[in-house]
């Protein structure tokens, strides 16, 4: 049982590659949710909230890239729930 639990362990730590593909998506993420703004469907409050949500978003992914963690994986994945969601509402 032991052996079943340290295997799995050791596979749960999301390698760095994947780790940057998720930074970078997160990138394209946010940059796709200014151009509603950017071509005009969107008002100044929608722009706020992309920037602002976007910043913590890529921030987030930054730190997960830099220091990951299952807890800090958690988070992310979270906020990238809040991001949408709040998104959306503005």
């Amino acid at each position: 049982m032991s052996r079943l639990l340290a295997s799995t362990t050791a596979q749960s730590a999301l390698p760095a590659r994947a780790r940057q593909v998720l930074l970078a998506y997160t990138l394209l993420l946010c940059v796709a949710t200014l151009l509603p703004a950017a071509r005009g469907m969107t008002g100044p409050i929608y722009l706020i909230c992309a920037i602002a949500l976007g910043g913590a978003f890529i921030f987030k992914s930054w730190r997960l890239l830099r220091s990951y963690s299952e807890a800090r994986a958690r988070r992310t994945f979270r906020s990238s729930i809040a991001y949408l969601g709040l998104l959306f509402l503005g």
